[in-house]
Parts: structure tokens; C-alpha cells; sequence
């Protein structure tokens, strides 16, 4: 067999090749070696990375799936934990990945104002600081069976008479805290309000109703006839919760009917803006997960997620109620999983002063309290969950709560993930915005300021109103 030999790079072939020329040939051969695997390591040290951009995108793209008991989300939350043991400032890890909308709206600042506020908690309208809101939800009317919404409490919403109301008025007048909110959106022409349905402890009836065509239609119109009277800008459902998938679709037929009803009305009296459908959808993923959200989403405004109560009574141990990052539940996790069945127009949820007192380290009671920290108790900032929260040594008191310093992290959140603002429960709970320890104020100024929230006219047109005054805006 005849053996293998190079080319020749002499001139002339037919002489025998020289020392240097061996030596030549030597070094281009080591030249060569060398370039060759520094390619092949080149290349094999890519292919993983183009497995895991392929893997990422198929996860960045994906919708529908929550993966809420992936091995995945396991891991990252132990990552968290053992990451916040080392660390004393870490950035704390996403919990879950979820695909923002692309656009965002100017944000919006929504309030909870409670009936009941003006009771124990003397806080009535003219106490609001209107300027640092976009929103005014006003809870809550109550759900009959028979599919009407009603009046909680009429005296509070209707007809108690407030500094500058008259007696004397002539014909049928709107007084009470509607009266108050009208007069508000009068002054301040950017905010809207909008009127709450259900609650905790109303949502009783939610299920039955929307099962049935009837009653759903008498509850559609129900609300409807509740926007042509009391001078609102709109509608916030707020059942909590349905029990099953098919009240999760029941929700969505009733708000696709409410919304064709609210359309129809505003372009009946000539209104290009269209009135306001809100949701207030929970937290657990046990809850969200009954409800078709991308569906729902079709037919609100925006939703605002409840992100806070994830520690109570009914817990064996005590936790954070509002902490942005976590284990088991958290807000981060919450909103991944909204994000990722569409591009919602999501509000993070709020709660100022909302506590839960854990005395002597037992089970977690629930209280309220606008005072915190409490005398005695030394006032902490968890940054690796982001949530605040005091502790007394000598009560053994474990108070959690959300701080200035707890709102500024999470507007920072929702910037982050193109969320669509906050929203408060409830406002009688914070203090005066002239305070450094209001809320309100915190969330107002991480935003900016007045202008870059939300400025979209309210509604002044109410043709239809039972209410004269309301018909009149009021002698404007």
C-alpha cells in the first residue's frame, strides 16, 4: 500500500524536501490542528445555548397553562429561600414568567370607598383626596335572588343629608354618599366612579342568578338602570368566587350582557366614551383558576387583582397578607398567571393598614387598624419577600402590613410588568395623604404625579335619571 505524502512546497518537486521546510510544515500543521478545535469548541459550546433560547421562547410564548405545581416553579421558590439566607439585599427571584402587554395605558389609582366608612370610622366623602385618584369604587350593593341589585344601605347611599344639602329641595333629589361622589366628579373632572356589586359577604347570590337567563337579565338591567340614575361612570363586579368552571363561564355571559346593555345605552344618548365595566378577581390560584380570564378580559375595562388576605384566620400559622414575592402564594405568582392567559389589563390590589395580629405567636386573628406600628413594636422590611411588617417583643404581637417603602416596590413592580396601576381597599383605611405614612400618597408619587396617570374625562350626561337633581348635574 502506498503511504500518504503531502504535496511538495518546494519549487521543485523533484528534489527531496529540506530541514527547514520539514520544519515548516510542521508549524502549518499545528496551525491547523489548533484552528480546528478552536472551532469545534466554538460550536459545541453554542449548541446548549440554542437548546435553552428554543426552550425559552416555547415558554415565553405559551398560554393557557399556569404550570402552578411545575417542578420548575418548585425549584425557583427553593432558589428564593436559600437565596434570601445569603443574601442580605438580593433581588428577589421571579417565581413566575409571564408575557406583559405591549402597550400600557397611563396607570390608574383606584379606591375602595366602603357605605360603612362613614359609621365607626367618621370618613365620609369630603374626606377623599380626589386629586391623588382616577377611580372611586363604591361598595358595596347587594344581589337579590330574584337577580335585582339593591341598596345595602339606603340611608348611607341615598338619602342622608350632608352639609349644603337642603330640605326644601323641590321634586325627587339623590342625596347620601352617591350625592357626594356626583359632586366630587364635578370637581374633578378626571375622576370616574364606579359602583360596586357583591363582596364577601353579598356574593351569595352570583351563582344562581347568572345560571339563569331570566335572572341574569334582571340583573343586567338591574345595572344598568343603576348607571342611568346615580350619576356613575360604571360598573364593578366583585362575586367572590365562583365555585366551579361553569359559574366561571356564567361570569363571562353576565358581564358580555352587561356590556352590550352599558353600549347600546351610551350610544342611545349620543356618549363616543364607553361606560365602565371593573372586576375584582382574586389572588389563589384555587379561585382564578375556575374563571375563562382571557374571556372575561374581553369584555372589562381593566380587573383589579386582590392581592392581599393571603394570611388569616383561617390558616394555621400566621404569613404575610400582601408580600410580592413567596412560596406557597404571593403577588408575583398571581400576576404571572394572568399574564400568561393574555394581555389583561391588570391593577395590583392594595391594602393599607390591613393587618393580621398573631398574639403570643398562635393562631393568626384579623383586625384592622390604622395605626401601625403599634406602641411597642419595632416596624421591619422584608425585601426578599417585599412586604412589611411590625413585631412587639414584649406582646408577642406579629402585625403585617404594607409601608410607603412596600408601595414604592411594587409600583416599581408594575412598571416592570407593564401593569395597569394600583387599586386600594380600602381608603378609610390610610391616613391623611398630608401624612408621610399615607399610602395613597406613596403609590401617587412613584408613579410621578398627577400627569402620567390616567386623565380620561368622567361622564356628565344622565338624561335618563329617576333623580332630578342628577338630570341637572346638580345646579352646574
Amino acid at each position: 500500500m502506498a503511504k500518504y505524502a503531502p504535496l511538495s512546497t518546494s519549487e521543485n518537486p523533484s528534489s527531496p524536501p529540506t530541514l527547514a521546510q520539514e520544519r515548516r510544515d510542521t508549524k502549518f500543521n499545528y496551525i491547523i490542528l489548533f484552528l480546528f478545535l478552536t472551532i469545534g469548541i466554538t460550536v459545541l459550546s453554542t449548541i446548549p445555548s440554542i437548546i435553552y433560547l428554543a426552550d425559552n421562547e416555547s415558554w415565553w410564548e405559551s398560554t393557557g397553562s399556569t404550570h402552578q405545581t411545575s417542578s420548575l416553579m418548585e425549584q425557583t421558590n427553593t432558589h428564593l429561600i436559600e437565596f434570601s439566607k445569603t443574601t442580605s439585599h438580593p433581588e428577589p427571584l421571579p417565581t413566575h414568567i409571564g408575557k406583559p402587554p405591549k402597550e400600557m395605558t397611563k396607570p390608574k389609582i383606584v379606591g375602595y370607598f366602603t357605605a360603612w366608612s362613614i359609621y365607626a370610622r367618621g370618613y365620609n366623602v369630603y374626606d377623599i383626596d380626589a386629586s391623588k385618584l382616577t377611580h372611586i369604587n363604591y361598595a358595596f350593593f347587594n344581589l337579590s335572588p330574584d337577580g335585582k341589585v339593591v341598596s345595602g344601605d339606603p340611608w348611607a347611599d341615598t338619602d342622608k343629608h350632608f352639609d349644603g344639602d337642603s330640605w326644601n329641595d323641590e321634586g325627587t333629589n339623590l342625596y347620601g354618599n352617591l350625592k357626594q361622589l356626583a359632586l366630587l366628579k364635578e370637581r374633578y373632572s378626571h375622576l370616574k366612579v364606579l359602583i360596586s356589586i357583591g363582596g364577601y359577604t353579598w356574593s351569595t347570590n352570583f351563582g344562581p342568578v347568572t345560571a339563569n337567563p331570566v335572572t341574569r337579565k334582571t340583573m343586567v338591567d338591574s345595572l344598568l338602570k343603576l348607571l342611568k340614575d346615580f350619576y356613575i361612570d360604571g360598573i364593578d363586579i366583585d362575586w367572590e368566587y365562583p365555585k366551579n368552571s361553569r359559574e366561571g363561564e356564567n361570569y363571562v355571559q353576565l358581564v358580555r350582557e352587561l356590556r352590550n346593555a352599558l353600549d347600546d345605552y351610551a350610544a342611545e344618548i349620543g356618549e363616543t366614551t364607553p361606560f365602565l365595566i371593573t372586576a375584582a378577581l382574586p389572588c389563589g390560584p384555587d379561585n382564578y383558576n375556575k374563571i375563562p380570564l382571557r374571556e372575561l378580559a374581553r369584555y372589562l375595562d381593566f380587573l383589579n387583582l386582590m392581592a392581599y388576605d393571603f394570611a388569616g384566620s383561617w390558616l394555621p400559622v400566621t404569613g404575610h397578607q400582601s408580600n410580592l414575592y413567596g412560596k406557597d402564594i404571593s403577588v408575583d405568582r398571581a400576576v404571572g398567571d394572568y399574564l400568561a392567559a393574555g394581555p389583561l389589563k391588570t391593577q395590583m390590589g392594595l391594602a393599607p393598614r390591613t393587618t393580621e395580629s398573631v398574639p403570643a405567636l398562635l393562631r393568626p386573628v384579623f383586625t384592622i387598624t390604622s395605626i401601625c406600628p403599634w406602641e411597642g413594636a419595632v416596624e421591619y422590611f422584608d425585601e426578599n419577600y417585599v412586604a412589611g411588617y411590625s413585631y412587639s417583643p414584649d406582646s408577642m404581637e406579629f402585625v403585617t402590613y404594607d409601608t410607603p417603602p412596600v408601595i414604592a416596590k411594587k409600583v416599581g413592580y408594575i412598571k416592570e410588568k407593564r401593569l395597569n396601576g394600583v387599586m386600594f381597599w380600602d381608603l378609610s383605611s390610610d391616613v391623611p395623604t398630608d401624612d408621610p405614612r399615607s399610602l395613597l400618597s406613596a403609590a401617587y408619587n412613584s408613579f410621578g404625579g398627577s400627569q402620567y396617570l390616567d386623565n380620561s374625562s368622567n361622564h356628565r350626561n344622565y338624561p335618563s335619571s329617576v333623580y332630578d337633581n342628577v338630570r341637572h348635574r346638580f345646579g352646574s
